[in-house]
């Protein structure tokens, strides 16, 4: 129960966080040539220790590498979970390929918007290579708001290339 009250004041949407909130976001890690972009914290509190995130086109491309090791990425969000916005897919370039990031900190209400798809976020958390069921991969894509055709097609066990993390952070436009 505790943890269910923690958990949901850590995931308050960050207009709703108390103002020394703010200082715990770690300044962005992007190239001097291109003008900073204000990046809003979902989740638990972003570690201060933040690291340049990897290419999501290196991570997807060899993903027992980074299996089992906290590291940081950025990406486009591709897709949000409909319901409560508890995951998200990101894409990178050099890959057509979606990493599913599952957010550790149970909540209630919504903790990532709708309106964050097509912006950019960066995430830190383990890799995780796993095999999830027919009926979870089917809760998955129902969530996501595929056809029914498109569940139906989902048959058996289902390799799952994710990331667990307690935060994200996402491009305010």
């Amino acid at each position: 129960m505790i943890t269910a009250l923690l958990c949901a004041t850590l995931f308050a949407a960050p207009a709703t966080r108390p103002a020394d909130a703010a200082a715990e976001v770690a300044p962005s890690t992007q190239p001097a040539t291109q003008p900073a972009t204000e990046m809003l914290s979902y989740g638990e509190p972003v570690p201060t220790n933040k690291m340049a995130p990897l290419p999501l086109s290196e991570v997807l491309a060899d993903p027992e590498k980074f299996a089992d090791r906290q590291i940081w990425i950025e990406g486009t969000i591709e897709d949000v979970c409909a319901k409560a916005g508890c995951w998200m897919q990101i894409t990178g370039e050099g890959t057509d390929k979606a990493l599913f990031i599952k957010f550790t900190c149970p909540i209630e209400g919504r903790l990532i918007p709708m309106e964050a798809i097509g912006r950019r976020a960066q995430v830190a958390g383990e890799v995780v290579i796993k095999e999830i069921d027919e009926a979870t991969a089917r809760h998955y894509a129902e969530d996501a708001g595929a056809s029914a055709e498109e569940i139906e097609a989902i048959k058996g066990p289902q390799t799952q290339i994710t990331m667990d993390s307690p935060f994200a952070l996402i491009a305010a436009e």
